[in-house]
């Protein structure tokens, strides 16, 4: 690469435009990759609002068919529906939380932290190499 002037003043220039140059394809990487990753954590969002739903739901069911189990002494048996349908919505809560989970294990911003990476080890100074005699 040649410098657009002659001296340290054009090195400097040089150096600021490839530094430049380096943070504005780190920038569009992180762009790109931040489209996935919204997308990611929207439906994590989503799946937690869903379950926070199911949990209420199955709260509710539940604490109902508990205050309903005094009428089933009484022989009301239509309260284990209403505890076999909270159970169902604590269930339902339950496997979405996990769904969450398992989706927010894989990392996120792959390819721009492995071009991190590569930069970094690409500062890390190198060992001298020592000559070595071959022995005859």
């Amino acid at each position: 690469m040649e410098t657009s002037r002659p001296g340290p003043i054009g090195s400097l220039t040089d150096l600021l435009g490839s530094f430049a140059g380096h943070f504005q394809l780190l920038g569009a990487l992180f762009a790109q990759e931040g489209k996935e990753a919204g997308k990611r954590v929207l439906w994590a969002l989503v799946c937690l609002v869903a379950a926070l739903l199911f949990a209420v739901l199955g709260y509710l069911f539940l604490v109902l068919g508990l205050a309903f189990a005094l009428a089933a002494l009484l022989h009301w048996s239509w309260i284990w529906i209403a505890l076999g349908i909270g159970a169902l919505h604590a269930a339902g809560a339950f496997v979405l939380v996990r769904l969450m989970l398992q989706f927010l294990q894989k990392p996120v911003f792959p390819h721009l932290r492995a071009e991190i990476h590569k930069d970094l080890a690409q500062l890390q100074p190198t060992p001298p190499v020592h000559e070595q005699n071959p022995v005859a």
